[in-house]
């Protein structure tokens, strides 16, 4: 494991047209990883000195390990994730030996945090992890894509609830709701957001202040179990889900 970090950390691409890149490196590393999620356990702070292109893959092969249910330590996962996400949005990640085929941002691999999250949070993450796992999903919900610009240019060829999965912050405010959900099915005795005051916080910003048709049909998807989760809450923000232009796209959502 050490010498596969030091080594992807230290290659740089040639730069030659149609030549070695890391997006090319990057499929061997997903195979790698997907086959045997705990190989890096030991060196996941040094990860820290990786390209995001290789760490777009790494959390794409974690996706594929969870999926086959194949053994993940969480703890060090999203504590790596944690600190990815707390990098700058859209700031260069470097200068120098980029290939056209690499990625120059975080968003990939934030979107593939988002990815796996979900997944999890269907599936087998632990209550242990809640509160990194929240911190994680807060961060990942102020995120700015989908700009209404990128809403005005996918529009006439991708609808609302396909934006928002597509997207950073509609994956984050899917994993809200998911989030909510692992936590009633391990306290069964919740009928409501009581013991979870942080959802509603989020959900009530993003009803309040987020413009994105994308968002808004992300309520309208999980509308039966905002119900379930919270019935009076659920009822009491109905028309301002449905009910202005936003709300048209959480209708659609809803009714398909």
């Amino acid at each position: 494991p050490e010498a596969l970090v030091e080594y992807l950390a230290s290659w740089t691409p040639t730069n030659e047209l149609l030549g070695p890149s890391r997006a090319g490196i990057s499929p061997d590393l997903t195979s790698i990883i997907a086959t045997n999620p705990t190989l890096l356990d030991n060196v996941t702070n040094q990860l820290h000195t990786l390209h995001p292109t290789y760490l777009r893959d790494y959390f794409y092969a974690l996706r594929e390990a969870n999926e086959q249910k194949l053994p993940i330590t969480w703890e060090r996962v999203l504590e790596l994730s944690n600190w990815i996400v707390q990098q700058p949005t859209h700031a260069p990640t470097t200068t120098t030996h980029e290939s056209s085929e690499d990625d120059h941002l975080w968003t990939s691999t934030r979107s593939a945090i988002a990815d796996l999250l979900n997944q999890a949070l269907n599936n087998n993450l632990p209550i242990t992890h809640r509160n990194t796992a929240w911190q994680i999903i807060a961060t990942l919900a102020d995120d700015p894509e989908p700009t209404p610009a990128d809403e005005a240019t996918y529009g006439t060829t991708m609808d609302a609830p396909l934006v928002a999965i597509n997207t950073v912050r509609g994956k984050a405010v899917e994993a809200v709701i998911k989030y909510a959900l692992m936590i009633h099915q391990n306290q069964p005795a919740t009928k409501d957001f009581t013991t979870m005051p942080e959802v509603p916080t989020v959900l009530d910003h993003h009803l309040q202040r987020d413009p994105s048709f994308a968002i808004r049909s992300v309520y309208g998807r999980f509308f039966p179990w905002l119900v379930l989760l919270d019935q009076q809450w659920a009822q009491t923000n109905t028309d301002r889900i449905f009910g202005d232009e936003q709300g048209n796209a959480a209708w659609e959502a809803y009714v398909t």
